[in-house]
């Protein structure tokens, strides 16, 4: 009987044993991918930043086209800004993937 105690007694240890690995594996990943996390948002936040300034001067570029360009232009540069657009809006999406 006791023997067989012994050999329980070993067989948690190594369990106990393989948990604790397991746990600090698990931790070590947790802390890798909270610090990606953080770096992750802070690109987002960057892009985002560098998003509102170029719609901004978009913005002032549709003005100064409203008051100087001809029609020809002004269907130009409309479409130039909108290329734009949808790959700013392309980038934002892979970013938050």
């Amino acid at each position: 009987m006791n023997n067989e105690n012994d050999i329980l007694i070993e067989d948690l240890r190594k369990k106990i044993g393989m948990l604790i690995q397991k746990h600090e594996s698990v931790l070590a990943e947790l802390k890798k991918l909270k610090s990606e996390n953080l770096e992750l948002k802070d690109s987002v936040s960057l892009k985002e930043n560098k998003l509102n300034e170029l719609e901004t001067k978009i913005n002032t570029i549709k003005l100064a086209n409203t008051v100087f360009a001809s029609a020809e232009e002004k269907k130009e540069a409309k479409t130039r800004i909108n290329r734009i657009v949808r790959e700013i809006d392309k980038c934002i999406a892979l970013l938050n993937k």
